[in-house]
C-alpha cells in the first residue's frame, strides 16, 4: 500500500513539475486538438472519465502513437494536482519541461 501511493505521489510530483516548466493543454478539446496536429506526447485521464469521451482519445492517440496513461484519481483529484481550482478529466502535455514524465 505504501508504495503504490509513492508511485502515485511521485508521478503526481512529475506533473507539478511539468505544469510549472513545460507546456500543457487542459480539456478534452484542446487534447483531441493537440493529438491530430500531433503535438502532443502524452495524455492522461481520469479514472472518471466518461467513457465514450475516453474511447474517442485512446482511439486518436494510438492514430497519433501518442502514449496514454489513466490518473490514479477522479477528474478533482487531478485538477487539484496540476494547481487549478475547477474540475479537468483531460490533459496533454506537449512539453515536458524539467520533468522526466515522458521516460518509462
Amino acid at each position: 500500500l505504501n508504495m503504490v501511493k509513492n508511485t502515485a505521489d511521485n508521478v503526481n510530483n512529475k506533473i507539478k513539475l511539468a505544469m510549472r516548466s513545460g507546456k500543457i493543454l487542459l480539456g478534452y478539446k484542446n487534447t483531441l486538438r493537440s493529438i491530430r496536429k500531433g503535438e502532443s506526447k502524452m495524455v492522461f485521464i481520469a479514472n472518471n472519465c466518461p467513457l465514450v469521451r475516453k474511447y474517442e482519445i485512446e482511439y486518436y492517440a494510438a492514430l497519433g502513437d501518442v502514449s496514454i496513461k489513466i490518473f490514479n484519481g477522479n477528474n478533482i483529484n487531478m485538477g487539484t494536482t496540476l494547481g487549478k481550482y475547477f474540475r479537468c478529466s483531460v490533459f496533454s502535455i506537449i512539453s515536458p519541461g524539467d520533468s522526466d514524465i515522458l521516460v518509462k
